[in-house]
């Protein structure tokens, strides 16, 4: 089990979460491995064992929460396999200590699905963030509002996401 060191409630820190390091899914390792072995070496994300471990290392040098990169797999219609998911889905949110632990969402808007208009963001978007995040007490909030990091917020401003700086303010 985890242990938190003295004097940890003085700041929170958090860390990004890069998930693309599954075998046969996404990138994998193949990019990596002509370099030097990682810390940890090299395994499944989706293990919530190794989570577990991930969260031990983390907890125990005073990281609080987690940034995990969220990519959505469709624009105009019900998620249904949401890419790069095993790390949070899998092996975070089933793992024994996740509860030491806050985590949050960035959205990586620049290389993920954007919706559809601001119907489809209505629809599809906002019910699936609420059903599946931010409903759960892991998830990460300052003075009680919720942390939702977005990466290339200026790819919601084009035509085929919500049209303007305003339109994305709205939504």
């Amino acid at each position: 089990k985890p242990v938190v060191p003295k004097g940890n409630d003085k700041y929170k820190i958090g860390i990004n979460v890069w998930s693309l390091w599954r075998n046969g899914h996404h990138i994998g390792w193949g990019p990596i491995s002509p370099y030097e072995e990682p810390y940890l070496g090299y395994y499944d994300e989706g293990n919530p064992e190794t989570a577990d471990w991930e969260i031990k290392y983390m907890v125990e040098h005073g990281i609080d929460f987690q940034s995990f990169c969220w990519y959505p797999d469709k624009k105009d219609a019900p998620f249904k396999n949401l890419e790069c998911r095993y790390h949070l889905h899998d092996g975070f949110m089933n793992a024994e200590y996740s509860h030491m632990m806050k985590y949050c969402l960035i959205w990586e808007c620049v290389n993920a699905r954007t919706p559809k208009g601001m119907e489809n963001w209505k629809k599809y978007f906002v019910p699936y963030l609420i059903e599946n995040y931010f409903k759960d007490p892991r998830y990460k909030t300052i003075d009680n509002r919720l942390v939702f990091c977005v990466f290339g917020a200026g790819k919601l401003n084009e035509a085929d996401a919500f049209g303007s700086w305003m339109g994305t303010r709205d939504a």
